[in-house]
């Protein structure tokens, strides 16, 4: 996002519009050409004249105005794209579907990060390559049910467990769209609340997971309260034990992939210019540091390969 930045005749510097120009909300004036295409709709085009009149950022940096049709089902109150870095790596994985020598693709703006996982892949490369499995790809969704009472929680808890019933809820979650199947769904009583968790394989499906998912699990909560032997006072779709990427033991939104690489020393020595005895040192030492700030599995590796 590029900022304005004002001079003192009351213009603005690097092209941009200037006060007066931008109060004319008709039309988007920019030193972009087709800044706005045949395909634009009305929603976006109003939203950028509103933020042109603010002035407080320039629309001239955004790329692909013209295409909002292309991203309708990724984000909301759209506006145009931006332009960012990208740079590539290049490891070698042994996989149960991907063998071989692959260029990774890598998005950012923080300096020296593609350098570092650069020199960890040329290490893994150097080993052999990664050894991958993949476990599994759930997606996670969490309803609860709040009773007015225990007796009524445990009856609505005592049912949900039935296997019928997951039988009705599988059939309506999965005629929300082709690629999501709902493997399992599991419930625990909390006092006056049922806990649940619908657990979905997106197979291979690239978009966001988790909005089918959640469209796929309000036909189906909708569809069991029909026949729900005593109903809820409150409900929501998405409440505990719910994460983006918590990993394999509480499921999560995504893949879950693990691996290992074989090190020996002297590559270690050479490739990261470390021995393995200060990796090993500098792991832990992350590890109790982050545990102590709450922080849990995050960014050991790369923190390796940073030092």
């Amino acid at each position: 996002m590029t900022f304005l930045r004002h001079t003192s005749n009351g213009h603005h510097n690097d092209g941009c519009m200037t006060s007066k120009e931008s109060k004319n909300p008709a039309t988007i004036q920019s030193n972009k050409p087709n800044l706005v295409g045949d395909n634009t709709s009305g929603a976006t085009l109003n939203r950028q004249r509103y933020i042109n009149n603010l002035e407080t950022f320039d629309l001239t940096a955004l790329d692909d105005v013209h295409k909002d049709d292309v991203y309708t089902q990724n984000i909301e109150k759209y506006i145009g794209t931006v332009k960012i870095p990208i740079g590539v790596v290049n490891v070698d994985v042994n996989g149960m579907y991907a063998r071989g020598s692959y260029s990774v693709p890598m998005a950012t703006t923080e300096a020296a990060l593609v350098a570092s996982y650069s020199r960890g892949c040329k290490m893994v490369s150097a080993c052999g390559g990664v050894n991958t499995v993949v476990i599994e790809k759930p997606v996670l969704l969490s309803p609860e049910f709040y009773f007015g009472n225990i007796s009524d929680a445990n009856n609505f808890f005592q049912w949900f467990n039935c296997p019928e019933i997951f039988d009705m809820v599988k059939k309506a979650a999965e005629t929300t769209n082709r690629h999501g199947k709902l493997k399992h769904t599991s419930a625990t009583l909390h006092g006056n609340k049922v806990l649940t968790k619908f657990v979905y394989e997106s197979e291979n499906v690239s978009a966001e997971p988790g909005y089918r998912s959640t469209t796929a699990a309000n036909v189906a909560i909708r569809e069991l309260l029909q026949e729900a032997p005593v109903q809820p006072q409150k409900w929501w779709l998405n409440a505990v034990g719910f994460s983006h990427n918590s990993g394999p033991f509480t499921n999560s939104r995504s893949f879950y992939v693990t691996g290992e690489v074989i090190c020996p020393k002297d590559d270690v020595e050479q490739i990261l210019r470390t021995t393995v005895e200060n990796l090993t040192i500098l792991s832990e030492s992350v590890m109790v540091s982050q545990y102590m700030q709450g922080v849990k599995d995050k960014h050991l590796n790369v923190t390796c390969a940073n030092n």
